[in-house]
């Protein structure tokens, strides 16, 4: 069985200055001349700017799987069985390959765990991603019209040892991301915390929330639906209380956080109470989520709190 899909969208959450450096995933311009002059120094900031490729090359892989996770997983049930089918759906190997052969044109994350587990999973779609693009098109060209499944019975063997040794390979990846990322945001909430930027520590809890929030939200009906609610009216007490920053623009861009927000707790408390095993209600629910996301990382989060 597939179990590779991990639900999070990693987000930076919020455009991080740094001595009037911004740095931005989404949302924000990164052409600030002062940035490049700063790459070097090891703050919070420029590691996560290390890391976002390769959080990009997950979330993209990750969003893909979960979303078409009914096409994927049948087809992966019947291409093991030596079953046949008109169709099949794979997940984006080649387009993962790609992308992770990009971050690492770019320079390490910055964590050893991270890179040593992107080489294992490029070892492997190295081999896999021929097997599956061959697969893919023998099923496109509808070949199997022409040679009774031949072609499928052929590749299939070689396809099913690889995707197994990937599954644990890229659920390694995943974890590392995952970890580093979690190492870097627990570091800038000590920071904040240093600084008494009680606001900017209250914004990233939310966001960090959030990301535990969808990470236990099952759409095969296993969600602990107490644990939900907790998160949810943490999530809530937090973001109304949320101050909205010392400038116009921060004030702006938290407003639309903070509905975003609010948008995500209605659609989760929803989900849990009525559509808890609708796999399309769970696939709005995540968009609501990446949505969400996005709007964090237009904050900029040195401007949350006043200057003490």
């Amino acid at each position: 069985m597939n179990t590779y899909m991990s639900k999070k969208f990693l987000s930076i959450i919020g455009c991080l200055a740094v001595m009037m450096v911004t740095f931005i995933i989404a949302g924000c311009s990164d052409n600030n001349p002062v940035t490049a002059a700063l790459d070097n120094k090891p703050t919070v900031a420029n590691q996560l700017r290390q890391l976002k490729p390769y959080m990009d090359a997950a979330n993209t892989f990750n969003t893909y799987s979960t979303k078409n996770a009914t096409m994927i997983q049948p087809t992966m049930d019947q291409l093991r069985s030596g079953g046949h089918n008109s169709t099949i759906v794979l997940p984006p190997y080649a387009d993962l390959q790609t992308a992770l052969k990009a971050a690492q044109s770019e320079g390490s994350s910055g964590s050893k765990e991270v890179d040593e587990a992107t080489t294992n999973v490029l070892t492997i779609l190295q081999d896999m991603v021929p097997v599956s693009k061959e697969l893919e098109d023998y099923y496109k060209n509808q070949t199997f019209t022409k040679d009774n499944y031949m072609g499928s019975d052929s590749l299939a063997p070689k396809l099913i040892p690889m995707e197994e040794k990937f599954t644990i390979a890229y659920n390694t990846l995943d974890l590392a991301i995952t970890n580093y990322h979690k190492e870097l945001n627990d570091t800038r909430v000590k920071d904040f915390q240093a600084d008494r930027k009680e606001n900017a520590v209250k914004f990233i809890q939310i966001n960090m929330l959030m990301s535990e929030t969808i990470d236990m939200i099952n759409p095969d009906g296993t969600t602990d639906v107490k644990k939900v609610e907790a998160n949810l009216k943490q999530i809530t007490d937090s973001v109304n209380t949320l101050e909205q920053g010392t400038t116009t623009a921060t004030q702006k861009a938290v407003k639309e956080y903070q509905d975003a927000v609010r948008q995500f707790i209605t659609a989760a408390q929803s989900y849990i109470t009525v559509n808890s095993t609708f796999l399309e209600a769970y696939n709005q629910l995540f968009d609501i989520y990446n949505a969400t996301m996005n709007k964090a990382d237009a904050v900029n989060m040195d401007e949350l709190d006043k200057i003490k």
